[in-house]
């Protein structure tokens, strides 16, 4: 539905916008459509077929969602030193077109943890624990 306006009328003219009542009426649709729409599903979502959700930060605004955040193309954790995981659901695979990996705190010797990656003069090895 589309937002219902309230006529304010013109300045200085008490008779020429909406009643009290018709003001509150059209108050009450206006948030009756936006808390159906989102408060009961914890969903935000569109009507229109194929459309697309867009979330847009305006300047150098950043969004945040939990504790992680989208600032141009850099997706990072808000929380100090933790990770940030990106993880496929059943069966499917993370896939990334294009990837390069710079790794500028490789441990020089093997961490004793396995699967962590390690260097070892000019060998890239993985710890096995």
């Amino acid at each position: 539905m589309a937002r219902l306006n309230i006529d304010t009328g013109t300045a200085g003219n008490r008779a020429t916008g909406d009643t009290l009542r018709t003001a509150m009426e059209k108050i009450n649709t206006n948030f009756i459509d936006l808390y159906g729409t989102h408060a009961d599903t914890g969903l935000i979502t569109t009507s229109l077929t194929n459309g697309d959700i867009r979330i847009q930060a305006n300047g150098s605004g950043i969004i945040e969602v939990d504790t992680v955040q989208i600032n141009n193309s850099t997706i990072s954790s808000i929380t100090t030193n933790s990770n940030l995981t990106l993880s496929a659901n059943g069966t499917g695979a993370v896939s990334i077109d294009t990837i390069k990996v710079l790794i500028p705190n490789l441990p020089t010797s093997d961490p004793s943890v396995a699967g962590q990656v390690w260097r070892s003069s000019n060998d890239l090895k993985i710890s096995t624990g």
